[in-house]
């Protein structure tokens, strides 16, 4: 976001195919064990895990959305964000790497004191990523 770097957001974007792949390996493992012979709290277990790859697969998409907008626009066109709106897109990206890990506690550890933080920083994201985003217009508009 910073360097305005072409092999760097070329790269990103390629890691979304590791991801890719990487999802369907798994998702082709737990469709081959037959659910019905799991006891309940294995039965949990592939269900968190299925979830768990379906939402890194998410973000895996939503990561290479944003570099491929990044690229085509920004670096393209030698734009920069401003010195505000980088720090705050800063801000944003510490906190998502933040809540993966606190989500990755609570999957590998079912911590709860983890599972209540991960809940109450995804409040917190939600609410900063709209103050966040009327500032942009603010600053667009000005």
């Amino acid at each position: 976001m910073r360097a305005n770097d072409p092999a760097k957001a070329r790269s990103t974007i390629r890691m979304d195919d590791d991801v890719d792949q990487l999802y369907a390996v798994v998702k082709t493992y737990l469709a081959r064990i037959s659910r019905e012979q799991l006891d309940e709290a294995d039965s949990r277990c592939w269900t968190d895990i299925i979830t768990l790859t379906i939402n890194l697969e998410h973000a895996g998409d939503i990561l290479e959305r944003v570099a491929t907008n990044i690229l085509e626009k920004k670096i393209t066109y030698r734009l920069a964000f401003s010195p505000e709106g980088l720090g705050k897109l800063e801000n944003l990206h510490s906190r998502v790497i933040l809540t993966l890990q606190l989500g990755l506690s609570v999957f590998l550890n079912s911590d709860l004191r983890s599972a209540e933080r991960l809940l109450a920083e995804k409040e917190r994201f939600r609410d900063l990523e709209r103050s966040y985003s009327y500032a942009h217009l603010d600053r667009l508009a000005g």
